[in-house]
This record gives structure tokens, sequence and C-alpha cells, in this order.
């Protein structure tokens, strides 16, 4: 069989035009095994950029890091300026409550008979003296219309137990004092088995209670009902019934007795005095108040990280319940006519901030009354610290109420 030429000729030129193809796969197959790989320039290019963009990758990560711990310390000042305002305007507008007290009368006796012998009421660890009278049972004094608010300014941990003993020189900050005294507010629970006789009421027996009605102006005792009992019984004048409601008891109250002050450190390491050491080595300033447990008067902490306290005192001088000057340290005789308490509270968050420095803030609790607190770059990481300023005026209720109705 003839082939025809043509078609012989076409497997040559292909095996030519795949032998071509294959050397020129092969020229890249060999090209391309010699291009594998960096040189150094372009190692060194993309370390550089690998290392800008980790750079770049840590430092936004530090910022937001630092952020969110400013934000995380300001946060904390701000719960416990709220935590602060509230124990303090608390006791500030329970002053001189005594329960059903008269406007305008004034009875207390001190000290009252037990029912065998000795006192009814007296204090242990008291916080009176010569210099702040009365030096026996000085948180018992309830008249109406002298001691419902007081306080001092000025005073250091040198001068402070000579002015109130109950407070110890090494956990005193420099700085003023605020005193509460009053009920409660919360009423004594009387028992379903005689309703309206209190003597059988749900007293703690070493406590402090206050009862009064309008006719004959408050008076003190010793839980429990026992001594309630020998006190009805001694006679009419002892006797504290409801006026609306006779021959039913007039509401009973715990009595309080509150000292608010700045310790320097928030937990002692060896109870009871502060040291350089506590916290860590880096003391954070606490509120605290000294107030009645039981019969002694006691220091108990409160707040954190509350560097300093300023008390701004409204006065009543024409008797209408309301201020017509202010003072940061009143006459002896003004206390009776103070019926507003502005509080400054100056927060300081708990550990410092490395590279900042507040040496050039001045933060003003009083109103341009008293200096302005300013840190003391020579103490170590003072200045570090992030700081922040609460203010708050609280109306003494009963004081302005009983002033405003006459």
């Amino acid at each position: 069989m003839r082939t025809d030429p043509a078609l012989r000729v076409q497997p040559a030129a292909r095996r030519r035009h795949e032998c071509s193809s294959c050397d020129g796969l092969a020229a890249r197959f060999v090209t391309g095994r010699r291009e594998r790989g960096l040189s150094m320039v372009e190692l060194m290019v993309g370390l550089a950029i690998g290392l800008f963009l980790t750079l770049g990758l840590l430092v936004m990560l530090a910022g937001t890091s630092q952020g969110y711990r400013s934000q995380d310390e300001f946060a904390r000042m701000q719960e416990g300026g709220v935590e602060a305002m509230r124990y303090l305007g608390d006791s500030i507008r329970l002053a001189g409550f005594y329960g059903l007290s008269s406007m305008q009368t004034t009875r207390v006796e001190l000290p009252q008979p037990a029912p065998s012998a000795g006192q009814e009421v007296d204090i242990l660890n008291d916080c009176g003296s010569a210099t702040n009278p009365p030096a026996v049972n000085w948180a018992l004094p309830i008249d109406l219309d002298t001691t419902p608010i007081g306080g001092a300014a000025l005073l250091n941990p040198a001068t402070v137990a000579g002015a109130f003993p109950c407070i110890r020189p090494a956990n005193f900050v420099t700085g003023q004092i605020l005193v509460t005294r009053g009920a409660n507010g919360i009423v004594v629970r009387d028992s379903a088995a005689t309703p309206g006789d209190l003597t059988d009421a749900l007293f703690n027996n070493d406590t402090i209670y206050v009862q009064s009605n309008p006719a004959l102006g408050p008076m003190l005792f010793r839980g429990g009902g026992a001594r309630l009992a020998a006190l009805k019984a001694a006679g009419a004048g002892r006797q504290i019934t409801d006026s609306i409601n006779p021959p039913v008891d007039a509401p009973i109250y715990e009595y309080t007795a509150h000292v608010y002050y700045i310790r320097p450190c928030s937990r002692p390491a060896t109870p009871p005095d502060c040291a350089a050491t506590d916290d860590e080595g880096r003391p954070r300033p606490t509120l605290v108040r000294q107030q009645l447990n039981g019969r002694t008067m006691t220091e108990v902490p409160l707040v954190q990280g509350v560097e300093r306290i300023g008390f701004l005192y409204g006065i009543d001088a024409d008797n209408d319940g309301a201020p017509e000057r202010q003072s940061t340290a009143p006459a002896a005789a003004d206390w009776a006519n103070v019926v507003t308490v502005r509080v400054g509270i100056l927060m300081r968050s708990i550990s410092p901030r490395a590279g900042f420095d507040d040496s050039g803030n001045r933060y003003d609790l009083t109103a341009g009354n008293s200096p302005p607190f300013t840190c003391n770059p020579a103490v170590a990481f003072e200045c570090q610290y992030l700081r922040h300023v609460f203010v708050q005026t609280f109306v003494v209720r009963n004081t302005a109420g009983r002033r405003g109705a006459l």
C-alpha cells in the first residue's frame, strides 16, 4: 500500500516540534532552579518590613492596654468617690435624728440609773478629752440644739490624740475631722406577742438605744428589755410613749456616733498602727470612721484611695434653716447653727502610673476656703498617681428642719 508523502512528513515535523517544546521546558526548569531563594538585600528588606509591622502592632497594643488601665483606674475612683459620699451623706442626713423628738424640746438625762446600780449608759474607749469635752461619755450627749454635727480642722498626727483619744496618731493624715451623732433610722422590731409594748423587742444587750416623744424629748438606755422595763417602772417621766397613739411605746432606734477621718494605709500589716511597709510598700490612704460597736468606739475602714477630705459648713445666722455664711472651722457657738455640709473628696488611683506627672495640678476641696492639695515630688511615686475631686453638698435635715419651723 502506497503512503502519501505528506503523511510521512508530519510525524517528523511533530517530533521536531515536540523536541523543541521539550527543550524549552527543560530550559525553563533549569532556569527556575537557578532562581530559587532570596538575595541578602531581599532578606534584609523583608525583615525590616516585618519588624516595622510588629513594632506598630506592639505600640498599638501598649496604647490600648494603657488606655484600658487609665479607664479602669478612673472607674475605680468614680466608684470609690460615690461610695465615700454615700457613707458621709447618710451620717450627715441622720445627724440630730432621735425619733419622735419635739422640734423645740431638749431633755437628756445622763447618767441614767441602772435597774440595780451603776450607770445605765456609758461608753468604753471614748473620744472625749479636755479639749474635746465631755471627757466622759463623749459620744452620748444629744442635746437637740447643739451637737448633731461637730468636727475639727488643722489637726495632725502629733495633736490628734489630745483632742480625739480614740484616734491613733499613726492612723491619722493631717486634715479635717467630721463628727455626727443621731439614730440610725432603723426602728427596733416589736414582738408580735405584745404589740406596742417594746420591753420584749429584739434588743442587743450591750448596744445604746434612743427613744423619744415630742413631750419628753430623747432618752438613752442600754438594751435589753429588762432595762427598758425598769426605766418605764421608775415613773411617768421615764415612760416614753407615742403621744399620738398612747399608751403605745414610742419607736426605738439604735444610737450612733461617727468620727470620719483619713488613715494613711488600707490594711495595717501589724495592727492596729499603719506603717510605711503596709499595702505592699505603697500605703493606700483610706477613709475610716470611729463608730459605736456596742459601747466601744471602734475604727472601721470604709473606702480605699480617699487621699483627702474637706468640709465646708453652712451656718444659719438668722434662724430660718438656710445658711448665710460658710466656714471650714466654725466657732464653738456656731456648731449649733450648721445646717449644710459641703463635702469635698480627693480620690487617688490605687497604683502609680509610670511616666505620669501630677505635680502641676492643684485640687481644691473647700471652694477656696483652705489651701488646695498638691502632690510632693520629693515623695517617691506621689506625683505619679491619677486623681479626681468629687464634691456634694448635704443638708443637715433635722437641724435645718427644726430651725426653719420656728
